[in-house]
């Protein structure tokens, strides 16, 4: 394997070895030109690649906590200054500009990011598109890994025959009975001579496209050969289908990049391309926020694990407290019993016991007396144990009603911006405002939903987190930032549902007020949360 490397003085060096060979001044010069996720892939090889691409960095970034900015581990590389950069994000020359946390990508960009990659490699292997393109879904849509791969296996025919490619050109159509409609038709089909007719090629595609599949693998029995995208436009020639099918590619192009996630809305087609690993929390341009970790809905302060120990604890609660309250373990084998009819004389079911016993006494049903009159027992643990899961359920409901409460209030002032939207379109036909007089409202909404969401997870937060001297500060900008949500939804509330909205001027500078207020408790909640993170100042409780 050559690789050549040019100096800033156009002096070329090349080395006739492999990558392990080189010095590691080469290799971080390679490392610079690679791209985000090859770099991830090979951060993974080994711990010397890992020191390369952390340390020398080129890519990766360490973002401090808190108001404190982003520091690159090193200088950008000036050759793509004015470019976007899958780790930097968008290029300025201000370095003291903060760098976003993630962008939002398109269907286009994406699919134009396809195609220039398809580009590179058919350059390096000078193959036809559509077998570069197969290569590259094989390997995960990276170049620098299908090269490694490439380059690793002398017989370039079984390394192409291994990824279902042939690179022999298309048979030419000819005229003859297709083996599905057996109709004497001009058939075609690939170099593994399994040819048929136009139309149930076409169809068979179609059925394909539809079904989510973006790679079409020959009709033949067994035969392993996919479709190019050449191929399959000739065939199909729908021009609704081909972009079906084209975004379907851009899906699987998605799903195997660790750094981009498409937006769960099922209204929305944007992808979150994320420019750290560590980043969580995103919003799309489609207004919808969420985890970029879980996928579930934006779940600030509390993090991925605790939540999905929050969602199953529910049900377990409620079953334990009712198998304690409603069950009495066997006198002799302690197996769990229900009652299930009025009479008192109960038999216990597991075939190796048989033990009849009182269900009231609990003493042996044959020479129990006095079932009547109190004794005081001596099975303080199981009096133990019933207390403390009451306790358990009386504590988890008391969060879980304020965790639902504000659910439903986010629920319950979703209308509003609907409302809202309706008294501007009676605004705009009057046409005696300025529509950009109220951009203040929605700014006011958006923030009252941000912080009901924040506060309803805040109480999952709170709910397993043990007492110290952080969780007081906790509840107390907790209780801050419910004061001030509370205020908020108020005044918006009453504001949104008068006649008058078109007038209430007076009414702007507090609802303006009392949002950005409670977008800094929120933020000042949040900040703290990350904080004690990085701190170990939080305790919870398993």
């Amino acid at each position: 394997m050559d690789i050549r490397v040019t100096s800033a003085d156009e002096e070329e060096n090349t080395f006739d070895t492999n990558w392990n060979d080189l010095p590691p001044e080469v290799k971080t010069r390679c490392i610079q030109k690679m791209e985000n996720a090859d770099r991830l892939h090979l951060r993974q090889t080994s711990k010397t690649e890992k020191y390369l691409v952390d340390v020398e960095g080129i890519g990766l970034e360490k973002k401090k906590r808190g108001d404190q900015k982003v520091e690159n581990l090193v200088e950008k590389d000036e050759d793509a200054a004015g470019e976007y950069c899958p780790i930097y994000g968008e290029s300025d020359d201000d370095d003291d500009k903060d760098e976003p946390d993630f962008k939002v990508r398109n269907h286009e960009s994406l699919y134009t990011e396809m195609k220039k990659k398809i580009r590179e490699a058919q350059e390096l292997l000078e193959m036809r598109p559509g077998i570069c393109q197969i290569l590259l879904q094989k390997y995960k849509w990276s170049v620098a890994f299908l090269m490694e791969k490439f380059y690793d296996n002398p017989d370039r025919g079984a390394f192409l025959t291994a990824v279902n490619v042939d690179p022999s050109e298309h048979l030419h159509a000819v005229v003859g009975e297709c083996q599905i409609c057996f109709e004497e038709q001009e058939l075609t089909g690939l170099a593994c001579e399994h040819r048929y007719c136009w139309d149930c090629l076409r169809e068979y595609m179609i059925d394909k496209i539809f079904d989510g599949q973006s790679e079409i693998k020959c009709i033949g029995l067994e035969c392993p050969l996919v479709f190019e995208e050449e191929k399959i436009g000739s065939i199909v020639i729908d021009p609704e289908v081909m972009s079906c099918y084209h975004r379907l590619l851009v899906q699987k192009y998605v799903q195997n990049d660790a750094f981009m996630k498409s937006c769960p809305d099922l209204s929305c087609e944007n992808t979150i391309q994320v420019l750290n690993p560590s980043i969580r929390h995103v919003k799309c341009n489609c207004g919808y926020s969420f985890c970029f970790s879980c996928g579930n809905d934006s779940h600030e302060p509390i993090s991925c694990r605790y939540l999905d120990k929050w969602l199953l604890k529910g049900p377990e609660d409620q079953s334990s407290v009712w198998i304690l309250t409603n069950t009495k373990k066997c006198p002799r084998c302690n197996a769990p019993i229900e009652k299930n009819g009025g009479c008192m004389h109960m038999t216990c079911h597991s075939k190796d016991c048989r033990y009849e016993f009182c269900w009231l006494c609990m003493r042996d049903w044959r020479a129990h007396a006095n079932c009547n009159d109190f004794q005081r027992t001596n099975d303080a643990a199981r009096e133990a144990m019933i207390n403390k899961t009451i306790a358990d359920r009386d504590r988890y409901k008391f969060y879980h009603d304020r965790y639902a409460g504000h659910m439903q209030s986010l629920k319950l002032e979703k209308p509003l911006r609907a409302k809202f939207d309706e008294q501007m379109k009676e605004i705009e036909e009057d046409g005696d405002r300025d529509l950009r007089d109220f951009q203040y409202i929605y700014v006011a909404i958006d923030a009252l939903s941000a912080s009901r969401r924040t506060l309803m997870h805040s109480y999952v937060f709170a709910f397993f987190l043990e007492e110290n001297y952080s969780a007081i500060i906790f509840k107390s900008n907790q209780a801050d930032l419910n004061d001030a949500t509370e205020n908020l939804s108020k005044v918006l509330e009453e504001f949104v549902n008068s006649e008058s909205v078109g007038f209430a001027e007076d009414s702007k500078k507090e609802i303006m007020h009392k949002s950005q207020y409670v977008e800094q408790r929120r933020k000042a909640l949040i900040e703290h949360c990350i904080e004690g993170d990085d701190n170990d100042d939080w305790v919870f409780n398993e």
